[in-house]
């Protein structure tokens, strides 16, 4: 298909063995402002103006996406990835932070996607 649903990166997660000395290196040696999350166990920053979240999880975490993508239109990117025969771990539903969905890339590796006019990040 030529047509683009003009997705772009927004999160991005790494799953690691030790998460305080991964949160460390980050933290310390790049000096990313990570804090703790909310809920499960993790270390978490968002940056706005465009938006994009960072997390660490440990590896035990592997439900947890590894990159979201904003994409325009959440229902048009969904029918274009089951008909390609992608795995729907979660089909499009209503998530505090807008519409949102996760799929297995060919090689098993957890995707979301989020429309983009939902986020409260809207017009980034």
């Amino acid at each position: 298909m030529t047509d683009s649903l003009d997705a772009r990166p927004c999160f991005a997660a790494f799953h690691v063995e030790d998460l305080e000395a991964s949160a460390r290196f980050y933290r310390d040696g790049l000096g990313i402002t990570l804090e703790r999350g909310e809920g499960r166990e993790h270390e978490e920053v968002s940056w706005h103006g465009p938006y994009f979240h960072f997390a660490l999880f440990p590896k035990v975490a592997a439900e947890e996406p590894g990159l979201g993508f904003f994409v325009e239109d959440l229902d048009a990117a969904h029918e274009r990835l089951v008909a390609m025969g992608a795995t729907v771990e979660q089909a499009p539903y209503a998530a505090p932070w807008g519409k949102d969905a996760r799929y297995r890339d060919p090689d098993g590796n957890l995707i979301s996607l989020t429309e983009r006019g939902t986020h409260h990040t809207q017009g980034q």
